[in-house]
């Protein structure tokens, strides 16, 4: 498109008059009816790097103007446009640049020109490295605009394209180290860290990364940012916040940058360490952070780069599954979980708790702490309207006793709350889990689930599994069996080991009498353990039924049992390590399926958003897999797992007419 431009800056370049003689105007054209004018004869960039090809010439003193005042201002930035003959044009709109760029004749010039009319919509100009040209229109074609209808731009927004447009051209032609300046490694650790701090600081930091994602999530964002604070500092008169990102974002939050980039304006390096505000510095923070993958050409966005992280102690190893996840995701292409992408959710995996709670208060960021050690991860949201700042997966449990986590099933269960506020556009309300159709699908699952069997019979579904705490939901059952020959003087003893009992363990015996039979010898067992005060203190009770006792233990605990005999009478007992009995234990006994759920893992299933975040782990495929996990719990919400796999796979919340085929409520 500038192709023709670009051979008439170069052809210029080296035939520009001496930079003291008088200024003229050159005519070049008319080309499909458009005409520039090169000026030469003075100082950069009037020796052949500017040309006029507008219909207005109080815009072309406004940008040259603009252009004169900050190279005049700013030595650096004027020597390395000059040096490689970087070329400013004026065209009235970017119709006219198509004309003058393209061959007489041309059969596609009328299609060139309406294709470049609605790709440039709402832009003001346009910068190339590669061809050394930067381009302002006078006119644009707005977003509701039909071709050919063009706006004329104000004498601000005019004087802004300019000082922006220069702040790209600047960050090209930059003579020093880095040759790039806006997508050094450095440039990129300040920008990550100035958003992080506004995500943590401001009360609607994900909203504004959302309005200014130009500047801070788009690709490119990097080289719009370096652009856009050149052009706040460059000029000596700076020109207005025409997006208003500088006084809602760059101003407040973006410290770090802005330090770097007047360095590399002003000394035309980047900044030492303590040319940095003190929270930007390499050494201020005893935890940080490193990308657990590196961009690369082929795959270039997010999961990879500085948006998902691991920090501290914790190894790459573990954050990798954290990772694995996440690019699944990206992988599969569900709709859903291109809004993680398009947003840039930020994940970190931590060593543990400790390490995530010295970050962020070394940094000065709000945050919450687990209340709990098998909350295996945190998502902290800004104070404003709820939205995810950051999720820390943690790898361990504890600095104590380090017990490694379950990463996929923690990192699904919080991509899922970043899912639930992220595609709120699909509900009415401010979350997809408060959606009237999502709640009443919840409601249908919570009154089958109501309906199933506890602890015993077909489908009992709490027998075996312990709640987050690591108690059993079901009592266990013990049948001890007495055989051999009693005698008189024979002692059975059975010793019950429980962590609920005070002392622990506690041993019961009894001694058989002249006379008695294998049935006796029960009987007597079972009354001594009934008899025992500690034992009844913690509802472990006993019953006995020919020559087998049956022993009932309430505690939640997974009760251990030996037994010693004397002379020729036995006792058989297995030792169950969990509950298998056909009754709750105490903590859950009469409540129902769904208060049971609530109390054994309330981190999952209180909130509805919470429920939603699981019921999106299980339907992805990361489970928890162990008896103290929710998975089969989940697996029996039906409706709810449609909902959510329609949101997953199609980004949409499903038909009535898809939740009627599955027997759920249509609302």
């Amino acid at each position: 498109m500038l192709g023709a431009v670009a051979a008439l800056a170069v052809g210029f370049l080296f035939a520009a008059p001496a930079a003291h003689a008088q200024v003229t105007e050159n005519s070049l054209g008319p080309i499909n009816g458009v005409t520039c004018l090169q000026r030469v004869g003075g100082s950069y960039p009037e020796d052949g790097h500017f040309y006029y090809c507008g219909n207005n010439p109080t815009a072309k003193t406004l940008v040259l103007n603009e252009i004169k005042d900050i190279v005049s201002a700013k030595s650096q930035v004027q020597q390395d446009l000059s040096a490689v003959g970087h070329s400013f044009f004026v065209f009235d709109s970017v119709i006219d640049q198509i004309a003058y760029g393209a061959s007489q004749g041309d059969p596609g010039l009328a299609q060139d020109q309406q294709d470049a009319y609605d790709a440039n919509r709402n832009v003001g100009g346009q910068t190339s490295g590669s061809l050394r040209t930067t381009t302002i229109w006078e006119k644009i074609s707005e977003t509701s605009s039909t071709y050919p209808t063009l706006t004329t731009l104000s004498s601000a927004a005019l004087q802004y394209t300019t000082a922006h447009e220069s702040g790209h051209a600047f960050d090209f032609a930059f003579s020093g180290s880095p040759s790039l300046p806006s997508t050094s490694a450095e440039f990129r650790r300040v920008s990550d860290l100035d958003r992080e701090y506004m995500l943590f600081n401001a009360s609607n930091g994900d909203q504004l990364a959302l309005t200014y994602s130009k500047f801070l999530i788009d690709p490119n964002y990097d080289q719009e940012l370096f652009a856009e604070e050149f052009a706040a500092y460059a000029p000596p008169t700076t020109v207005g916040d025409i997006t208003g990102v500088r006084g809602a974002v760059i101003t407040p939050y973006y410290a770090c940058t802005m330090a770097y980039v007047t360095s590399i304006i002003d000394n035309g390096r980047e900044p030492t360490s303590m040319e940095y505000p003190s929270r930007c510095r390499t050494n201020t923070y005893t935890i940080n952070c490193q990308q657990v993958k590196a961009p690369t050409t082929t795959y270039p966005n997010w999961p990879r780069g500085l948006d998902v992280r691991y920090c501290g102690t914790a190894t790459l190893q573990g954050a990798n599954g954290m990772w694995g996840v996440l690019n699944d995701y990206d992988v599969s292409a569900d709709p859903a979980f291109q809004a993680l992408k398009i947003r840039r959710a930020r994940f970190y995996f931590f060593r543990n708790p400790s390490e995530y709670d010295t970050y962020m208060t070394e940094r000065g960021y709000a945050h919450a702490m687990p209340t709990h050690p098998r909350e295996w991860g945190v998502t902290n949201v800004d104070g404003g309207n709820g939205v995810p700042a950051a999720t820390a997966i943690f790898q361990y449990e504890s600095t104590t006793a380090p017990l490694p986590i379950n990463n996929d099933n923690g990192t699904a269960h919080h991509a899922g709350l970043w899912m639930d506020h992220l595609l709120s556009s699909l509900s009415p309300s401010s979350r997809i889990s408060d959606n009237s159709l999502f709640l009443s699908q919840m409601a249908q699952d919570w009154t089958d689930f109501n309906a199933l069997p506890k602890c015993s019979g077909v489908g009992s579904i709490f027998t075996s599994s312990r709640d987050r705490d690591g108690q059993y939901i079901c009592s266990s059952s013990l049948t001890i069996t007495v055989g051999g020959t009693p005698q008189a003087g024979n002692v059975v003893t059975l010793t019950v080991n429980d962590p609920a009992l005070s002392p622990n363990p506690q041993a019961v015996s009894y001694t058989v009498q002249a006379g008695n039979t294998t049935t006796n010898v029960a009987s007597g067992l079972a009354t001594a353990i009934n008899a025992n005060a500690n034992l009844a203190a913690r509802n472990i009770t006993a019953t006995s039924s020919g020559a087998v006792v049956t022993l009932q233990v309430k505690t939640g605990n997974a009760t251990t049992y030996s037994k010693t005999t004397t002379g020729t009478v036995t006792l058989t007992v297995p030792n169950p390590g969990y509950g298998t009995g056909g009754n709750l234990s105490t903590k859950y006994a009469g409540k129902t399926n769904q208060a049971i759920l609530e109390t054994a893992h309330p981190h999952i299933f209180v909130q509805t958003k919470t429920i939603f975040a699981e019921v999106t782990a299980v339907v992805t495929g990361n489970r928890n897999g162990t008896n103290q996990g929710y998975d089969g719990y989940v697996d029996k919400f039906t409706c709810m797992k449609l909902f959510v796999d329609r949101i997953i796979k199609q980004g949409r919340v499903p038909t009535s007419q898809e939740l009627t085929n599955a027997g759920c409520p249509t609302q």
